[in-house]
């Protein structure tokens, strides 16, 4: 078949059992970076090596920054005595930025300067690094411009380190001295901000976020917003503190998007800090279940020890996107991760609604779309929401609003294009978006709710899941230039037919509907779409298929230059072959690309057995959603719909 059409055989999807059980030595290409809630960005095992992010290594990499334009993520290395350097533009690359490996404090050019375990880094103005080390209790400046290394001596035992740009400072917790410093770039003097503070007794993780300086005790529980003013001295600063929120045994904390985050000791490692208590962050996971430390079974994804460094930091060009570094996860030891927080925690259940909104029915994505990566809009009814577990021995499933967002079709989407574009060397990352209306046709309301979550997203694709026709609207609701309105009209349904004003192809289809005894004129009741379909009239059919199809034009009118396909999946409460074929003639008449998955889905769906719930359900099962994703990660990529080029070697 050839791939400018969109009809599917069953046996072009023979290579699919086969296109994740890869072995590493045989990859015809490189591995590009896999993009997900939870992603490696470089690392693999304790060690020292350069070069592709998942055979590169690191031993004990602590402090983390950003180069101005967020193209580049610095890392001391601490235990190997380097700062290195991942390039994330291209495929996170790991490059010895400066040092030799000896422990030492030799400055000068970078490939003879000697470090002493650096362990926290920030970025100064005029492409200039800070590295405090914790072998000499010394602020090293590294010159990006000039690729050399300087020293500012007589810094006091630091925790952490933050700089201000607005002052040119750089601010150091000294937890056991029990004080907050500041050093002034421009003088180089040292001086305190304020010490043996009863609110902050042991200040120990820094932070600045919207120009405000935070900072948490080791062990006390408030974190404060620091206002900083000149002080009776010359260059000193005084701070008044507002307190924020809570979170005890901080060890560092980032800000990101109105959210100051924290990284803790125990049993819950990730926050939000808020008032009156800090909010867990949970991680998600494409096998239908939330990360956090009480899983039974593995290990944690994420633990640390209350007195040893990590690096939290958060992305410059995403919002919510946190990266991570600790030697003593199970998961990332020796590595740099990153983690998303897009609100797994309060969106993970599915749930209904018909009220219009003006985001997503799904996890809370920034509307700022990442660059390189490509979004599509996933739109339809509660099949897009509902993938309940089946667990054997016991009496009934989870019911489809119990359901983890995670185990959906389009959650399964997002994650089998993003590995297998991570396979094959394909740099482009995807995101796939949800939005749903249950018990609502496609034609009802994606002409008015698509276009502007299209816009707010910056989406580049729409794949429309075709279900019901809905042509009830043109008898329930007031006909507006030909089509019915977007808003229902409850006392306008309740009318007899007889009442309401019918022109056009609503008139001819009940006329149509008369002539075959189905409607009498005299109440409101209307049948089945698919019931109108199966009685074999031309007329009817006819009808059917310019109702719907007015609608859907309009939305592909509204949609210019905007990827829209219409998807047909087999459902048990639809006469399939004649729906399926309704909707190519549909898409055929219309010029809409249509993705039908029937065939492989009969052909494969007894082997990929639970697809579905037992007679009366109404969802495809988690299991069936994982085949329905996998089916579509095929076609999607063997049709050209979404870009997938392997990077040139």
């Amino acid at each position: 078949m050839k791939k400018r059409e969109l009809m599917l055989t069953p046996f072009s999807i023979l290579p699919l059992a086969l296109s994740l059980i890869l072995i590493l030595p045989t990859l015809g290409r490189a591995l590009t970076p896999f993009e997900y809630y939870n992603s490696l960005v470089a690392g693999h095992g304790v060690g020292y090596r350069d070069g592709d992010f998942y055979q590169a290594q690191f031993n004990t990499p602590t402090g983390l920054c950003f180069s101005e334009s967020g193209d580049k993520l610095f890392v001391a290395d601490s235990t190997n005595q380097r700062i290195r350097v991942v390039d994330l533009l291209n495929n996170n690359d790991v490059e010895t930025l400066a040092g030799t490996g000896v422990p030492g404090n030799t400055d000068g050019p970078f490939e003879k300067a000697a470090f002493f375990n650096p362990t926290r880094l920030a970025a100064l103005s005029n492409d200039r690094l800070a590295v405090c080390e914790f072998g000499t209790n010394q602020v090293r400046i590294l010159d990006l411009k000039t690729r050399t290394v300087s020293t500012i001596p007589g810094i006091p035992p630091a925790w952490d380190m933050v700089y201000d740009p607005k002052d040119e400072s750089l601010y150091f917790s000294e937890t056991e001295s029990k004080s907050l410093g500041r050093l002034d770039l421009k003088s180089l003097k040292v001086s305190t901000v304020f010490s043996n503070d009863s609110r902050v007794p042991a200040p120990r993780a820094l932070c600045l976020g919207q120009d405000k300086l935070y900072v948490a005790d080791k062990t006390l529980p408030t974190v404060y917003e620091l206002e900083l003013k000149d002080g009776k001295n010359p260059g000193q600063k005084e701070a008044s503190f507002k307190a924020v929120g809570q979170a005890d045994h901080v060890l560092e904390m980032a800000y990101s998007d109105g959210s100051l985050y924290a990284l803790r000791s125990g049993d819950i490692p990730l926050v939000r800090i808020g008032s009156p208590k800090s909010i867990p962050v949970s991680l998600a996971t494409p096998w239908g279940f939330s990360i956090d430390n009480k899983n039974i079974g593995f290990d944690p994804f994420l633990i640390f020890q209350d007195n040893v460094p990590v690096g939290f930091i958060t992305s410059p060009k995403e919002n919510r996107k946190l990266y991570i570094t600790s030697p003593f996860n199970h998961i990332a030891r020796h590595s740099v991760i990153s983690v998303k927080d897009y609100g797994f925690d309060s969106k993970a259940l599915t749930f209904s609604s018909k009220n219009r909104t003006e985001d997503v029915t799904d996890f809370d994505y920034p509307a700022k779309k990442p660059i390189g990566t490509y979004r599509v809009l996933v739109v339809g009814d509660s099949r897009t929401q509902g993938a309940p577990r089946l667990v054997p021995g016991e009496k009934t499933a989870d019911p489809g609003p119990g359901t983890l967002r995670t185990d959906t079709f389009p959650k399964q989407l997002e994650f089998f294009l993003n590995s297998d574009a991570a396979l094959n060397g394909v740099k482009t990352h995807f995101e796939v978006l949800t939005l749903s209306r249950p018990d609502q046709a496609l034609s009802s309301y994606a002409a008015e709710d698509v276009p502007p979550l299209v816009k707010k997203y910056n989406v580049d694709m729409v794949l429309a899941l075709a279900g019901s026709t809905g042509y009830e609207d043109y008898f329930d609701r007031p006909l507006v230039s030909g089509v019915p309105s977007s808003k229902e009209d409850k006392s306008y349904a309740q009318k007899p037919l007889s009442e309401k004003v019918l022109s056009g192809v609503s008139k001819d289809l009940y006329d149509h509907c008369v002539n075959e005894g189905l409607l009498d004129g005299k109440h409101a009741d209307l049948p089945s779409d698919w019931k109108l379909l199966m009685t074999g009239n031309d007329g009817i059919r006819k009808d059917l298929l310019e109702m719907t199809g007015q609608r859907l034009v309009l939305l592909s009118q509204k949609l210019p230059g905007i990827k829209l396909a219409l998807l047909y999946i087999p459902f048990r409460p639809f006469p399939n072959d004649q729906a399926s074929v309704f909707w190519k003639d549909l898409c055929s008449a219309n010029s809409l690309p249509f993705l039908d998955i029937t065939e492989p889905y009969e052909a494969l769906k007894t082997s990929f057995y639970p697809t579905d719930q037992k007679e009366g359900g109404k969802y495809y099962t988690a299991y069936g959603n994982e085949f329905i994703a996998r089916l579509l990660t095929h076609y999607l990529v063997e049709n050209s719909l979404v870009p997938f080029t392997p990077a040139p070697q």
